[in-house]
């Protein structure tokens, strides 16, 4: 009994392990510019190197499954859910894999009639992410740059033309 006991006290607070990563950018493009390429799915491909395909509706309820490769190559397919879409303001979704659960936002801010910020940033919870954040954060964090930087890149592109 006190072995069981002890073995609860110890995994009881890991479930509660959570770790935050979040990038931001300035984007030289109207809001609504930048709102539509989070939200059109189908052409990630083509602006972002690292999802394969994003398949379903982007509506609050939705199931969606993104296909995607990590900075390290490994591929994930991973079904989410739409928690919040609010026009050209916010996009979220969450899922969970291998015991870890993300809860991943998108949040547009405008700054001028031409210029926006943008943020994407993920909330991981679980157990198993007590063993793993150190491995997961450096990955993620390239990640999240590169998320960035190519929105940024084919944002600013449509604007110039």
């Amino acid at each position: 009994m006190i072995i069981l006991f002890c073995s609860l006290f110890l995994i009881l607070p890991l479930s509660a392990v959570t770790r935050n990563i979040e990038e931001s950018i300035f984007i030289d493009a109207p809001v609504e510019q930048v709102w539509k390429k989070v939200t059109h799915f189908h052409e990630y491909p083509q602006w972002n190197p690292s999802i394969q395909s994003i398949s379903g509706d982007c509506k609050k309820g939705s199931n969606i499954r993104i296909k995607c490769t990590s900075t390290s190559g490994r591929k994930w397919d991973l079904p989410v859910l739409i928690t919040e879409v609010e026009k050209n303001t916010k996009l979220a979704w969450k899922g969970s894999a291998w015991g870890i659960s993300g809860e991943q936002s998108f949040l547009l801010e405008k700054v001028s009639c031409s210029q926006c910020k943008f943020t994407i940033t993920e909330q991981f919870s679980g157990w198993y992410l007590f063993i793993v954040w150190r491995l997961m954060k450096p990955s993620l964090a390239t990640s999240f740059t590169n998320h960035c930087i190519a929105l940024k890149n084919t944002c600013e592109k449509n604007t110039s033309h």
